[in-house]
């Protein structure tokens, strides 16, 4: 829970300072016409915020909740993400990506993307000396 929240307040600190940022910008040139969003995609969790009328709002996910698991999966019939592709992930764990921030801008060769792939239940392979994350999106097709 103390991840989450200071997850949100630094989301919400982010934004806040963007948000300011842009208005001092535009006021030089015009007024803001609407509001300014701001999107964390975390390794583990994700959440939008929107700063409309002078405040940060985290903007809740079809569930309620303002946070998003970082997770797609796919299934015989279908794509899910967040909450959905998390809770099948034991069942479906060859074609179920998560933590992929954790590769972006690695080598292959790299010792913590070896370490990695030690724990992760989908495959990742070499390409060009890059690690790529392969997953069958439909099965027997």
């Amino acid at each position: 829970m103390r991840r989450t929240n200071n997850l949100l307040k630094t989301l919400v600190f982010v934004i806040a300072i963007f948000g300011m940022v842009m208005a001092a910008e535009d006021k030089k040139k015009k007024e803001i016409e609407g509001p300014v969003i701001g999107i964390d995609l975390g390794t583990t969790y994700s959440c939008v915020g929107i700063f409309k009328n002078g405040r940060v709002e985290i903007i809740p996910n079809e569930l309620g909740n303002r946070i998003t698991p970082s997770t797609v999966a796919f299934t015989d019939d279908e794509k899910l993400v967040g909450e959905s592709a998390k809770n099948q992930a034991t069942m479906n764990p060859l074609r179920t990506v998560y933590v992929v921030k954790r590769l972006l801008g690695r080598n292959f060769k790299d010792k913590e993307v070896q370490r990695d792939i030690k724990y992760l239940s989908y495959k990742i392979v070499d390409k060009s000396g890059k690690p790529y994350i392969s997953v069958e999106t439909t099965k027997g097709v």
